[in-house]
């Protein structure tokens, strides 16, 4: 993993927020002396990064041990094969502001491609095109607001696999009267073309899909599904009113 994580790190280090910010790295805990190397790898790219270790090799429990580390009113969630781009933090806080003055925001995530082109999981909304509202933002790249994240209590550390945490957070915020959007803004996910493979060898999908459902209901997915895509028109058309608005007052200054 830590090829990829030399990759991520060096992309935020070229182009990082333009706001104050802080980096926190949450890994795994081996107990040898590879814990030092790694300490002093993430710092020698970025050296006032801070390292959360934890216990076991969990994505819901490494991502809540981030968020009670950080100290910003945002938090930016980004997996350890991606790669941040040009101004790519600086556009998530501008959109996530834009949504808010037409919705109560969740979470705010983008597009993802890997070496094999755009793909997609569960979402309702094909990939391309202007700013939308989802039903779920994939775990990849995403930023949301740190009251938000603590009022729904974060991750469910409480799953069985890694897999369907992304739904599940997504499905409990919606539950909670808050609406997710993505804007047009890719990240490369470049280590995991083979991820839902991978999870399927495992049985991790089954095992997901019988959590979620023994939790949220047999059908939860389709009901949840029907019922955001009845919203996304009227949020579509106040995306688009904003666009205008704000294309007419950039005009204007020009």
């Amino acid at each position: 993993m830590r090829d990829v994580t030399d990759l991520l790190l060096r992309s935020i280090r070229l182009f990082p927020p333009s706001c104050e910010w802080e980096l926190i790295v949450s890994v795994q805990r081996t107990g040898t002396l590879e814990d030092m190397a790694f300490d002093a790898f993430v710092k020698d790219i970025i050296f006032d990064a801070k390292i959360v270790w934890n216990n076991i090799d969990h994505v819901p429990s490494k991502g809540n041990a981030a968020a009670r580390a950080a100290k910003g009113e945002y938090l930016m969630f980004m997996t350890a094969d991606a790669l941040a781009s040009p101004d790519f933090f600086d556009h998530f806080l501008a959109w996530l502001f834009e949504f808010e003055k037409i919705a109560k925001v969740g979470m705010v995530g983008c597009w993802t491609t890997g070496l094999r082109g755009l793909w997609q999981d569960c979402s309702i909304t094909p990939y391309g095109g202007p700013p939308t509202q989802v039903n779920i933002v994939f775990g990849t790249a995403f930023m949301v607001r740190k009251s938000v994240w603590d009022e729904v209590g974060g991750l469910d550390e409480a799953s069985p696999t890694d897999a369907g945490t992304d739904d599940d957070i997504s499905f409990r915020l919606w539950n909670l009267g808050y609406h997710h959007f993505l804007i047009p803004e890719v990240v490369l996910h470049f280590g995991r073309m083979s991820y839902k493979s991978r999870f399927d060898c495992d049985g991790n999908i089954k095992i997901c899909e019988d959590y979620l459902k023994k939790k949220h209901g047999e059908n939860w997915r389709n009901e949840w599904k029907a019922k955001v895509t009845s919203e996304m028109e009227h949020f579509k058309t106040e995306v688009e009113r904003r666009r205008t608005i704000n294309s007419a007052m950039d005009a204007a200054k020009s």
